[in-house]
Protein backbone atom coordinates (compact mmCIF):
# COMPACT_ATOMS: atom_id res chain seq x y z
CA UNK A 1 0.00 0.00 0.00
CA UNK A 2 1.25 3.38 -0.90
CA UNK A 3 2.35 5.82 2.18
CA UNK A 4 1.66 9.30 2.00
CA UNK A 5 3.97 12.15 4.06
CA UNK A 6 5.15 9.17 6.07
CA UNK A 7 2.01 7.94 6.89
CA UNK A 8 0.38 4.40 5.52
CA UNK A 9 -3.00 4.08 3.93
CA UNK A 10 -4.86 3.08 6.19
CA UNK A 11 -3.66 6.47 8.42
CA UNK A 12 -5.29 8.52 6.10
CA UNK A 13 -7.22 10.79 8.01
CA UNK A 14 -10.23 12.00 4.88
CA UNK A 15 -11.93 9.96 2.31
CA UNK A 16 -11.30 12.38 -0.45
CA UNK A 17 -7.35 12.73 0.17
CA UNK A 18 -7.82 8.31 0.15
CA UNK A 19 -9.68 8.34 -3.26
CA UNK A 20 -6.51 10.87 -4.74
CA UNK A 21 -3.63 9.23 -3.41
CA UNK A 22 -5.81 6.25 -5.13
CA UNK A 23 -5.60 7.84 -8.30
CA UNK A 24 -1.94 8.59 -8.00
CA UNK A 25 -1.06 4.96 -7.05
CA UNK A 26 -2.84 3.57 -10.25
CA UNK A 27 -1.31 6.34 -12.26
CA UNK A 28 1.89 5.52 -10.70
CA UNK A 29 1.67 1.97 -11.92
CA UNK A 30 0.23 2.74 -15.67
CA UNK A 31 3.46 4.91 -16.02
CA UNK A 32 5.81 2.23 -14.58
CA UNK A 33 3.62 -0.35 -17.61
CA UNK A 34 4.06 2.49 -20.34
CA UNK A 35 7.70 2.03 -19.69
CA UNK A 36 8.46 -1.38 -19.12
CA UNK A 37 7.45 -4.19 -20.96
CA UNK A 38 7.56 -6.62 -18.33
CA UNK A 39 4.75 -4.89 -16.79
CA UNK A 40 1.85 -6.28 -18.23
CA UNK A 41 -1.18 -4.16 -17.84
CA UNK A 42 -3.93 -2.72 -20.14
CA UNK A 43 -2.77 0.61 -21.56
CA UNK A 44 -6.28 1.90 -20.62
CA UNK A 45 -7.27 3.58 -17.23
CA UNK A 46 -10.65 4.36 -16.03
CA UNK A 47 -11.72 6.23 -12.86
CA UNK A 48 -14.63 7.01 -11.49
CA UNK A 49 -15.77 9.55 -9.15
CA UNK A 50 -12.27 11.17 -8.77
CA UNK A 51 -14.07 14.11 -6.98
CA UNK A 52 -15.64 11.81 -4.75
CA UNK A 53 -15.72 13.08 -1.41
CA UNK A 54 -12.89 15.70 -2.00
CA UNK A 55 -14.03 19.34 -0.92
CA UNK A 56 -15.00 21.82 -3.68
CA UNK A 57 -12.90 24.95 -2.18
CA UNK A 58 -9.22 25.89 -0.80
CA UNK A 59 -6.68 22.94 -0.25
CA UNK A 60 -9.14 19.81 -1.86
CA UNK A 61 -10.12 22.18 -4.48
CA UNK A 62 -6.07 22.86 -5.67
CA UNK A 63 -5.40 18.88 -4.65
CA UNK A 64 -8.47 18.25 -7.10
CA UNK A 65 -7.03 20.46 -9.78
CA UNK A 66 -3.19 19.64 -9.74
CA UNK A 67 -5.00 15.48 -9.99
CA UNK A 68 -6.66 16.61 -13.08
CA UNK A 69 -3.50 18.49 -14.34
CA UNK A 70 -1.52 15.23 -14.00
CA UNK A 71 -4.06 12.98 -15.92
CA UNK A 72 -4.25 15.40 -18.39
CA UNK A 73 -0.71 16.10 -19.10
CA UNK A 74 0.03 11.99 -18.78
CA UNK A 75 -2.80 11.48 -21.17
CA UNK A 76 -1.51 13.97 -23.12
CA UNK A 77 2.26 12.89 -23.40
CA UNK A 78 1.20 8.94 -23.77
CA UNK A 79 -1.87 9.81 -26.07
CA UNK A 80 -1.05 6.84 -28.47
CA UNK A 81 -0.55 4.54 -25.40
CA UNK A 82 -2.77 5.32 -22.95
CA UNK A 83 -6.50 5.78 -22.52
CA UNK A 84 -7.58 7.31 -19.90
CA UNK A 85 -11.62 7.75 -18.64
CA UNK A 86 -12.80 10.02 -15.85
CA UNK A 87 -16.61 9.77 -14.89
CA UNK A 88 -17.43 11.81 -11.96
CA UNK A 89 -20.75 14.11 -11.10
CA UNK A 90 -19.10 17.31 -11.37
CA UNK A 91 -17.36 19.15 -14.25
CA UNK A 92 -13.38 18.68 -14.16
CA UNK A 93 -12.19 21.88 -12.45
CA UNK A 94 -9.58 23.08 -14.97
CA UNK A 95 -9.82 23.62 -18.69
CA UNK A 96 -8.10 21.20 -21.21
CA UNK A 97 -10.48 18.21 -20.27
CA UNK A 98 -12.50 16.33 -23.43
CA UNK A 99 -15.89 15.75 -22.14
CA UNK A 100 -17.18 13.40 -24.39
CA UNK A 101 -20.39 12.98 -22.71
CA UNK A 102 -22.32 14.85 -20.11
CA UNK A 103 -25.64 13.53 -18.20
CA UNK A 104 -28.27 15.37 -16.33
CA UNK A 105 -31.28 14.70 -14.35
CA UNK A 106 -33.13 16.21 -17.06
CA UNK A 107 -30.73 14.63 -20.00
CA UNK A 108 -30.54 11.03 -18.85
CA UNK A 109 -28.36 8.27 -21.25
CA UNK A 110 -30.81 5.67 -19.85
CA UNK A 111 -34.78 6.12 -19.96
CA UNK A 112 -36.11 6.78 -17.00
CA UNK A 113 -39.25 4.38 -17.81
CA UNK A 114 -38.91 0.74 -16.34
CA UNK A 115 -39.05 -2.22 -18.41
CA UNK A 116 -42.55 -2.49 -17.57
CA UNK A 117 -43.86 0.86 -18.72
CA UNK A 118 -41.64 0.42 -21.89
CA UNK A 119 -44.05 -2.81 -23.16
CA UNK A 120 -47.41 -1.50 -22.21
CA UNK A 121 -46.84 1.45 -24.15
CA UNK A 122 -45.74 -1.02 -27.02
CA UNK A 123 -49.09 -2.91 -26.50
CA UNK A 124 -51.13 0.21 -26.94
CA UNK A 125 -49.56 1.85 -29.89
CA UNK A 126 -49.53 -1.71 -31.70
CA UNK A 127 -53.33 -1.81 -30.97
CA UNK A 128 -53.60 1.52 -31.81
CA UNK A 129 -53.17 0.04 -35.75
CA UNK A 130 -49.70 -0.14 -38.00
CA UNK A 131 -47.07 2.34 -36.89
CA UNK A 132 -45.76 2.42 -40.53
CA UNK A 133 -49.11 3.07 -41.76
CA UNK A 134 -50.62 5.61 -39.55
CA UNK A 135 -54.63 6.05 -40.02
Amino acid sequence: MPVVDGRSFSDLQSQGVEVLVNVAHVLAHQQVALHDDAVPLPNLLIIDGISSNVGHEGTDLERLRKMYATLLETATEDVDRLQIIVTDNDSPPIDGIHRALELSDTDRLVPTESPDEQGSNSEEASTDGDANNPA
